[in-house]
């Protein structure tokens, strides 16, 4: 072979790499970036999207909404919206990059139930548009969470209701993949309680994806010190679990502000070091663990910060907070990373 065809041979390897040896998916899951994107963007802002994600990620599962996801109010109602998911879908089979598509959306019993009582027509109308809109993409992805609410008293009493959504979705999706979105942990009673009898669900879906949010588990002080309620000792149990079931685990990439008020620590703002804010901090320490790092910070001044709610927290001079910093190797063991937008920078 000579140097010229060497060459080619090269440029071409180059090109493909970053298609082939992607490990993790990625989920598009802010709905207002999603809103914006596809409402606004133009042809070439959704194929430069498609390719981004081509680059960097092995598949793709994109928010489409909670329930009827093509009606006026949804993101999708927009003429511009099914245009651009056409665009976008296209271009991802273009690019041998898996699309799932991901609607049933719940947390809590009360939103379950609403859900079940319309699951049928919710799918139907969906799977219709999807048809004649010709999108391309490879299966569906569902979530539903604490479908049995908080309390004990309520346990076990909606796991037949989803059963019954989920034969029902893969009686009618055909030959396309089905996911279930679940906040399992590796106990099959607490699973049982919280709606998830994994052995059932198994049967009608080809797998389930257990979500891994650090943050979203809260946060405690000991001795003086910052730790998650998921500390790195349960991290790693729970990764163990889900590995030894073979399931797809997705993992929050998301760092953050923490303020303490009262005896409580509350996780407020989504943030990188790099933001604005810190330059009304000082910081007064860093403490390391194995998959994520704790920093302290004083206040140097009066300022605000806009909370993840919207929320104007108002910070005083000499206020200490907090802040949680994710370490790579928490993807080491995950097939999907929350979310694009903000793993990205694009928030």
């Amino acid at each position: 072979m000579n140097i010229k065809k060497i060459k080619i041979v090269f440029i071409l390897f180059m090109l493909i790499t970053p298609y082939i040896f992607s490990k993790e998916g990625i989920i598009v899951g802010n709905d207002d970036k999603i809103l914006k994107t596809f409402r606004d963007g133009k042809k070439e802002d959704i194929i430069k999207l498609a390719d981004d994600m081509s680059r960097k990620y092995s598949s793709v599962i994109l928010h489409l909404g909670s329930r009827y996801v093509f009606k006026k109010g949804s993101f999708f109602y927009y003429k511009t919206s099914r245009e651009n998911l056409q665009i976008f879908s296209n271009h991802l089979k273009k690019n041998n990059i898996k699309l799932y598509l991901w609607f049933f959306d719940s947390y809590g019993e009360e939103k379950f139930n609403e859900i079940y009582e319309k699951y049928k027509s919710i799918f139907n109308e969906n799977i219709d548009a999807l048809k004649k809109l010709d999108i391309e993409y490879s299966g569906l992805v569902v979530d539903f969470e604490r479908i049995n609410g908080a309390s004990n008293k309520f346990k076990k009493r909606n796991n037949e209701k989803l059963i019954e959504i989920l034969k029902y979705v893969r009686g009618n999706l055909k030959n396309k993949k089905l996911y279930i979105f679940a906040s399992i942990v590796d106990s099959k009673i607490e699973n049982k309680n919280r709606g998830y009898s994994e052995d059932e669900i198994l049967k009608y879906v080809d797998n389930i994806i257990p979500m891994l949010y650090i943050k979203d588990e809260g946060f405690v002080i000991k001795k003086g010190l910052v730790y998650p309620v998921m500390r790195d000792e349960r991290v790693n149990q729970l990764i163990k679990y889900y590995k030894s079931k073979k399931y797809k685990i997705a993992v929050s990439w998301e760092n953050g502000i923490i303020i303490k008020k009262g005896d409580n620590l509350y996780f407020i703002k989504t943030a990188y070091r790099d933001n604005i804010i810190f330059k009304n901090l000082k910081e007064i320490m860093k403490v390391d663990f194995e998959k994520y790092r704790i920093y302290y910070y004083q206040a140097k001044n009066n300022f605000d910060i806009k909370r993840n709610d919207l929320v104007v927290e108002k910070i005083s001079k000499g206020n200490v907070l907090y802040f949680i910093e994710l370490k790579e190797n928490i993807k080491q063991d995950t097939d999907f990373i929350w979310e694009y937008f903000l793993v990205n920078r694009k928030i």
